[in-house]
């Protein structure tokens, strides 16, 4: 339908599946539409998705804005869904970022402890 009309209706539930579909059908223009709508939806519930759903889809501009999001919420990362399911390297990202919103070293290290905490089995 989007094809012919140009309209498609875009949710929470439904984004993944299409931003993917536009991907595989190499549909640009879908695939902005799409990012302006994860763009216009990034919060405390999904951040680490979106950010992680960015990279995956090479969606830059919801990259930025969810890594954004993610320094100036830092604070409040106990807060962020899914905080623990940043990789090594993206939380390395995210503390060494100088942007980073923390009050000071010790919010930052408390919260390596926790991401470290969430599965310290892998995480040694």
């Amino acid at each position: 339908e989007f094809f012919y009309t140009g309209d498609i209706k875009l949710t929470a539930e439904n984004i993944k599946a299409i931003v993917a579909g536009s991907e595989f059908l190499y549909c640009q223009h879908l695939k902005a539409h799409c990012e302006e709508f994860l763009m216009g939806n990034v919060g405390l519930s999904n951040c680490i998705d979106y950010y992680q759903l960015g990279k995956i889809f090479n969606l830059k501009v919801l990259i930025k804005t969810a890594f954004d999001f993610i320094l100036s919420k830092f604070r409040e990362f106990r807060e962020i869904s899914n905080f623990d399911k940043l990789t090594e390297d993206e939380l390395a990202e995210v503390v060494s970022c100088d942007r980073l919103n923390a009050e000071n070293e010790d919010v930052v290290f408390e919260a390596v402890v926790h991401w470290v905490n969430a599965d310290p089995d892998v995480r040694e």
